[in-house]
């Protein structure tokens, strides 16, 4: 039986050792890199089988000149491989040109194959070489919700009650006087607005660039209007300079005048800029998602900026009067006053500061500090006017009531000035070339001339028209240069595109 079972085992190892021997039933060779073994490498070499080793070789068939168990395999022939070129490599949707920041850092792999660029870029100005989306022209277009410092007034109408007597009629300071408009700040409220900035880097690395933007909110004003016809009574008080008193000016008063008073306060406040960009420190790495846990790109940017600054802060303020004699006793006739303050304020400096950002995953950090130094050109037109309408006859004369001959013109002036502006943004880049952003700003100006606070309380009765005598004293109201300063603050919203 034994040497039946012997020439069996013979049998089968000579049928199946040129089934080894071609490779059919060989295993895969691993590729080199794929973390497998090399052809050879710790493995058994075919003629070490127990098939040709132990009882097999003591055998008496194994000398048969029929059946042979020793058998040579021929040497496996080497498999040429080639690395993967980096062009090979899958980056998402991550642009081909630019530089793949943190794509080779170890930890970052597990992101997925884009590694820590997975998610495009880190914004605009992070990376040491750009990354993401081209490094050319970038744009952002940005919602202003912003509120503003308002404008200071005076007392400009005034009310009592109807059986106040008429010399006490409207008087600050007398019994049941009203203010009606004015004695408090006005155009302070929250108003919308946009910002739109573009910029270019010069080469891709980003290290040098220029930037620009321009900004407005939209025109705030303040209108009042009220009239009577004599009952409520409505007048404009005033200081009379001569007898140094508290005064007047009836509107309207019962069965003596019926009239209409109108004020209007207009503000407009814009800016724009221009400044180069130089990266004067930059780095990039791979951190932890506090939300996913995975590995993500950071980065960071220290930026200097330099270049030119102007604002502007136009204001307006407008009163007219309509009034007619109701007094059926005296001939009268009817008036049209007006008083007109108006400024403008332009600043002009050199723009100095810097911008530091940070990155994490898709999320960014910008923080904005600029301090700009220059000059204030302020301009100011005083106008008055009177027209009076007797017999259907007009007559028109120079001066209001707060506009008279002696402060009516046109000034200018110049005063140094320095504009600080901060601001914070926050973004989430949505793909490689958009990025959403959610942001504060606040703008200081140190010397502005606003409307309100050019006017002169102080008045010379004499000075009213018609002027009947020339006056030469107590020249008054008088122009005074009053200066301020002017803020404006809130959030902003935009979108952020670079190609």
């Amino acid at each position: 039986m034994r040497p039946s079972f012997a020439l069996c085992c013979a049998l089968v190892a000579s049928l199946l050792l040129p089934i080894f021997a071609s490779g059919q039933f060989a295993r895969a060779q691993p590729q080199p890199g794929s973390g497998g073994h090399a052809p050879g490498a710790g493995a058994r070499p075919m003629n070490a089988s127990p098939m040709n080793s132990g009882p097999m070789n003591a055998s008496p068939i194994s000398s048969s000149p029929v059946i042979s168990t020793q058998a040579t395999l021929p040497a496996p022939t080497p498999v040429q491989t080639t690395p993967a070129s980096p062009s090979d490599r899958i980056y998402f949707d991550v642009p081909e040109t630019g530089a793949i920041l943190g794509l080779d850092d170890p930890g970052c792999q597990s992101c997925g194959p884009g590694g820590c660029n997975h998610c495009g870029r880190f914004g605009n100005r992070i990376g040491p070489c750009g990354g993401g989306c081209f490094a050319g022209l970038y744009v952002r277009a940005e919602y202003l919700l912003w509120g503003t410092k308002g404008a200071d007034l005076p007392a400009l109408v005034t009310t009592s009650p109807d059986d106040t007597p008429q010399a006490d009629a409207g008087v600050l300071g007398e019994p049941g006087t009203e203010i009606l408009f004015g004695g408090e700040s006005v155009n302070s409220n929250v108003r919308g607005g946009g910002r739109l900035t573009f910029g270019w880097w010069f080469e891709p690395c980003r290290r040098l660039g220029v930037e620009g933007e321009y900004f407005a909110l939209k025109n705030e004003s303040e209108d009042f209007e009220a009239s009577s016809d004599g009952t409520p009574i409505l007048a404009r008080p005033f200081f009379d300079i001569v007898d140094g008193v508290e005064n007047a000016e009836l509107v309207a008063f019962p069965d003596l005048l019926r009239g209409t008073v109108a004020v209007r306060y207009e503000t407009r406040f814009q800016g724009a800029g221009v400044r180069g960009i130089y990266n004067l420190a930059c780095g990039d790495g791979c951190g932890t998602s506090c939300i996913t846990c995975c590995p993500v790109p950071t980065g960071y940017r220290f930026d200097l900026l330099a270049g030119y600054r102007f604002l502007r802060l136009d204001d307006r303020l407008d009163i007219v009067e309509s009034l007619v004699t109701t007094d059926t006793s005296t001939p009268g006739g009817a008036f049209l006053l007006r008083d007109q303050f108006a400024t403008e304020n332009e600043f002009h400096g050199f723009d100095m500061g810097s911008s530091m950002s940070w990155c994490k995953g898709c999320w960014s950090l910008d923080i904005l500090s600029k301090l700009a130094i220059g000059s204030t050109r302020s301009r100011i037109d005083i106008a008055g006017s009177t027209i009076i309408t007797e017999e259907g006859q007009s007559e028109t004369f120079q001066g209001g009531l707060l506009a008279q001959r002696t402060n009516i013109g046109h000034r200018e002036f110049d005063e140094f000035a320095v504009v600080p502006e901060l601001g914070v943004t926050v973004g989430y880049q949505l793909n490689p070339c958009w990025r959403v952003t959610l942001g504060y700003t606040f703008i200081y100006w140190s010397r502005v001339a606003r409307a309100g606070d050019q006017i002169d309380r102080d008045i010379n009765t004499g000075l009213l028209p018609p002027e009947q005598v020339e006056v030469e004293t107590h020249l008054r109201p008088a122009f005074n240069l009053t200066y301020t300063d002017f803020w404006a603050q809130g959030l902003t919203a935009g979108l952020e595109g670079s190609w």
